[in-house]
């Protein structure tokens, strides 16, 4: 197929974006918090080690605000009023339960009802305290002390102790998720102070506070039950929940106990919808249904015509790639590597960024770690899209005449892939297409190996990312989980000090020897990083997009014009 063919091919495939391009879910999101100390009582902080990185290089684990100063009370913020409404494309189950919900789109709306122990600032990313005043890590990386606030209250009115902390750690939904195999247990040392132990070495938690941001009072849920619990979820978040529609609506209201008054909306109630249609959202927002509406890449001109909308993008959020579901089957291609860098040299990423994404994507050279992650290496050089040399590596491997493989997908994602498999065609590269609904996609994924790839777009679930590259791309004797097919020692050697060194300019150059490792050869291909965008109409003020994060963070954060 000609380029001038393909691009044409691109530009008709971009027309169908608006209908095909519905967000997914899956991996979850780091709770987000505004520029600040905290307010209330607030002890007056400062770094223990360098300054925070510039963005790329999010700050440290070992980066601890450590109190210094005695607390003194923060003025009460002025009283809350008017509406926000949010048109999201998926709030997944609306389940607020603190050990049910798995759907990834939750995380927009717990981040508002829950907190975390750490937060991240909105919008660079960076670590502050959160319902934790400061934070150590063990020289051996196998866990991690908090010291807490003791100026938090409820939703329900009952203070939040160190009991809580520790109860809630510990609750299946943080023990099954990201450190489901390294979580020991979590211990109150004092009233002020709770220790997450491990049973190996993990660096990471600071920058996975979405695994604690279920902090909860141990005797509600004791007394209620986890049923209860979810219907009327009670947490120490800036937003409380009055009502929940299944498969609708989200409504919540602002919590005035709120402990941080920088973080305390300025509005009174918020309402999140969920519009899976992109053309509906996108016609809410016009005619002022709607205040904040997500939208897909193809709608950006349209939003940007409209001079009484703008728009709002999250800087390559979103991680599109291929996985090989047959690594060590004997005969299956991409066992060989020069395979795979032959696939990888036949995407012209930029025409896909220009094309399908309205420029609103970055093209990726390793996948998971986007811009924003800690560790990421905006100098990795791509594969050049280059046919000739792709067909000279095909040969080499064996495969002159190009082989045929299954590409399994979900329908959202079924525009770029299309794109991609077109582009393969070029080299002799025949993709049988197979779109399946999520529900067989994940089970084909977790439960069944064969000989096909898997096309993907993961979210990005935190601002350190060498948790699911571990899960997703190591052997599962060494730490990858259902979702992994690799079987790679030197990858697996090279993520093992990634994911486990304390120290953070080791750990940083652990990442970079893995990144460079994973780019040479690739045990994915990876396409894009896209953006996330929003727009904002004509009442809302202002609202910081979270750098690095694909679900709606910081929507505590929103102002309306006055």
């Amino acid at each position: 197929m000609a380029r001038a063919q393909r691009l044409a091919y691109l530009a008709a495939a971009a027309a169908m974006l608006a209908l095909l391009s519905i967000s997914c879910g899956g991996a979850v999101a780091p709770t987000t918090t505004a520029t600040r100390p905290p307010a209330g009582p607030t002890p007056t902080v400062v770094a223990a080690v360098s300054p925070t990185p510039a963005v790329g290089q999010a700050p440290a684990p070992t980066a601890t605000p450590v109190a210094r100063s005695t607390p003194t009370a923060a003025p009460a913020p002025a009283k809350a009023a008017g509406r926000v409404i949010f048109a999201s494309d998926a709030l997944g189950d609306v389940n607020l339960g603190p050990t049910k919900a798995r759907n990834g789109f939750v995380w927009s709306y717990f981040t508002l009802v829950y907190d975390s122990l750490v937060g991240f600032r909105a919008p660079d990313g960076a670590l502050v305290p959160a319902l934790a005043t400061k934070w150590e890590a063990d020289p051996n990386a196998l866990g991690w002390t908090f010291t807490i606030r003791t100026d938090v209250r409820f939703q329900n009115g009952a203070a939040m102790t160190a009991e809580d902390v520790a109860y809630s750690v510990m609750l299946p939904s943080a023990a099954e998720g990201v450190l489901g195999n390294v979580l020991k247990g979590a211990k109150v040392i004092d009233p002020k102070t709770v220790q997450i132990v491990y049973s190996r070495p993990l660096a990471t938690l600071p920058h996975l506070p979405v695994s604690f941001n279920r902090i909860m009072p141990k005797a509600y849920l004791e007394q209620v039950g986890e049923d209860r619990a979810a219907r009327n979820p009670i947490g120490a978040g800036p937003l409380r929940v009055t009502g929940m529609a299944i498969g609708e609506s989200v409504d919540l209201q602002a919590w005035e106990g709120y402990y941080d008054s920088a973080r305390t909306p300025s509005y009174l109630d918020l309402k999140m919808r969920e519009i899976i249609e992109p053309s509906t959202r996108l016609a809410a927002l016009q005619v002022r249904e709607v205040d904040i509406a997500a939208f897909t890449p193809v709608q950006i001109p349209a939003v940007k015509k409209d001079s009484s909308l703008r728009l709002v993008s999250v800087r390559g959020a979103t991680n599109s790639y291929f996985k090989f579901s047959g690594y060590g089957i004997p005969g299956f291609p991409t066992n060989d590597f020069r395979v795979a860098r032959a696939m990888s040299m036949a995407i012209d990423r930029q025409a896909l960024a220009e094309k399908i994404y309205n420029g609103a994507a970055i093209p990726a050279a390793v996948g998971y770690l986007n811009p924003g992650s800690f560790g990421y290496n905006p100098d990795i050089p791509l594969w050049p899209y280059d046919l000739k040399q792709a067909k000279q590596l095909l040969a080499d491997a064996g495969y002159s005449n190009g082989f045929e493989i299954e590409v399994m997908f979900r329908p959202p994602d079924k525009t770029w892939v299309e794109a991609v498999a077109a582009m393969w065609q070029d080299v002799g590269i025949r993709a049988r297409l197979s779109m399946m609904e999520p529900g067989a996609y994940t089970a084909r994924w977790t439960t069944a190996k064969g000989n096909g790839a898997l096309a993907a777009i993961d979210a990005t679930s935190s601002f350190d990312r060498t948790g699911a590259i571990q899960s997703h791309v190591a052997s599962q004797a060494r730490g990858g989980s259902a979702w992994s097919y690799n079987n790679d020692p030197k990858l697996d050697d090279l993520i093992t000090p990634a994911v486990e060194i304390a120290d953070v300019e080791r750990r940083l150059a652990a990442i970079k020897k893995l990144t460079e490792y994973m780019r040479e050869y690739p045990p994915v291909i990876s396409v894009l990083f896209a953006d996330k965008s929003y727009g904002l109409g004509p009442r809302i003020e202002s609202w910081p997009a979270i750098h690095g994060n694909r679900e709606p963070l910081g929507l505590e954060l929103v102002k309306l014009k006055r």
